[in-house]
């Protein structure tokens, strides 16, 4: 039992060195953006009007994310389902593309944003010209 004690803190404080190291050195990666996000969204889009979303966010960690959406363009609700690419710079900025399809035609879009919480949240607002929406992804 008093071995199981001692192991216990140490273990603890090497996980959170490992974390703050990471953090001072702000390194971060494809692999820091990885696993399931739920996320939600808000604003404005060109041609289109008030827009809100909520849907999940699936990323590999090396470059590729997937989902699903549900959002709401002026009050028509609209589901479906994107795939896309994204880029984690080591100051822990990320780009992407999203792209989807409402039949019979698709879409695009483009995102920036930033990981913080070491990779529990990511910030985004839309990058396209006409788009202001901003949103949050937390990790389930």
């Amino acid at each position: 039992m008093f071995l199981v004690l001692l192991l216990v803190p140490s273990l603890s404080f090497s996980q959170a060195q490992g974390k703050e190291e990471e953090k001072i050195n702000g390194k971060c990666t494809e692999r820091s953006l990885k696993g399931d996000y739920g996320y939600s969204f808000e604003g404005t889009v060109a041609g289109f009007g008030s827009c809100a979303a909520a849907g999940r966010l699936v990323s590999d960690g090396r470059g590729n994310w997937s989902g699903s959406y549900a959002v709401s363009l002026s009050g028509v609700i609209i589901e479906g389902n994107f795939v896309g690419t994204y880029a984690v710079n080591s100051d822990c900025t990320v780009s992407g593309t999203l792209t989807g399809a409402i039949a019979p035609s698709s879409w695009s879009g483009n995102v920036k944003g930033v990981l913080v919480n070491n990779g529990q949240e990511i910030l985004l607002v839309g990058s396209d010209p006409g788009t202001v929406i901003t949103g949050v992804a937390k990790k389930q």
